[in-house]
């Protein structure tokens, strides 16, 4: 059943769909069902000019930038090189000064590694540590048993059974 159901949902769909008609499409409104003749004979419109966008522009002009700049750096190198190739030379020697950093960061990447590796390495403590210690020694001292804490106190227990006969 809803098999035919969705069937019938999807034809009725399609069939919807192959009658609507725009506006658009014609200068008078809506196209009744009947009607098959467009009007479209009589609409033409005008050649939209086309011209080559912003883009285009910029990346002419970013060409003939880096070649202008690139003979000017041909021109001006004297002696020492053009300015460009000086600026990378200064800025290359810093690779000096990150081979330190570097060599530090390693020595201490690997004292850190040692470290951790001593720490899992070892033995735990078999103690445990307890939020409140005092727990052990605290209860009501009223109606309990000589003793009851676990201490060894027999010859104290003999002692006062002794005063009492």
């Amino acid at each position: 059943m809803f098999a035919v159901r969705s069937r019938a949902l999807a034809c009725s769909s399609r069939a919807l769909l192959a009658k609507r008609t725009f506006a658009s499409h014609s200068g008078k409104g809506p196209v009744p069902a009947g009607e098959t003749h467009h009007h479209d004979d009589h609409h033409h419109h005008p050649a939209a000019e086309e011209t080559f966008g912003k883009g285009f522009y910029l990346s002419i002009a970013a060409v003939v930038g880096c070649l202008a700049f690139y003979k000017l750096e041909q021109s001006t190198a004297g002696a020492k090189g053009a300015p460009l190739t000086r600026a990378i030379e200064y800025y290359s020697d810093l690779s000096k000064d990150w081979e330190e950093r570097n060599v530090r960061h390693t020595s201490m990447v690997e004292r850190a590694a040692a470290d951790r590796s001593l720490f899992e390495d070892s033995t735990p403590s078999k103690t445990v540590n307890l939020r409140f210690p005092e727990r052990f020694n605290t209860g009501s001292p009223y109606m309990n048993e000589i003793g009851w804490q676990g201490n060894d106190l027999l010859a104290l227990k003999a002692h006062y059974e002794s005063q009492r006969k």
